[in-house]
């Protein structure tokens, strides 16, 4: 049951119980900026959002150019702002859950493309303990 809805400019967060056993968590849906000037607004309101929740929390993260040079395929890529995205969810004690199913979620069509992994399940460690077996499954393509 969802308890209450924020939104910002980069985020939608839900308060969320669970009707079979009353467990109270935070769901929040992140999209980068993929601009380079909104990239720092972008970062402060997902620390924002995220250090001002006591409940155990689920952040689902589209990043725009923000992957990390192990997330992607070649070395295209800006090193600072991963660095502080790292940064950041290293500051608020965030875990990334693994993916299965393949290495990238997207690529462009150029003649050689850049593969990127741009969507990441984060969750807080009271959020991991709950539900300990949970894993990311990526859907084919056609989904």
């Amino acid at each position: 049951m969802v308890e209450n809805v924020h939104l910002g400019e980069f985020h939608i967060k839900l308060h969320v119980e669970n009707k079979y056993d009353g467990f109270r968590w935070v769901l929040v849906a992140v999209y980068g900026a993929a601009q380079p000037k909104r990239k720092e607004l972008f970062l402060a309101e997902f620390v924002n959002t995220c250090s001002n929740e006591t409940l155990p929390l689920m952040v689902g993260v589209i990043l725009i150019l923000l992957g990390t040079r192990q997330k992607k395929n070649n070395n295209q890529y800006d090193g600072r702002w991963p660095a502080l995205f790292n940064a950041c969810i290293e500051s608020l004690n965030l875990r990334e859950l693994d993916l299965s199913g393949r290495k990238f979620t997207w690529a462009n069509s150029a003649e050689c493309p850049t593969f990127e992994r741009l969507d990441r399940i984060l969750v807080s460690t009271d959020w991991e303990q709950k539900f300990p077996l949970s894993t990311v499954e990526a859907l084919t393509k056609e989904i």
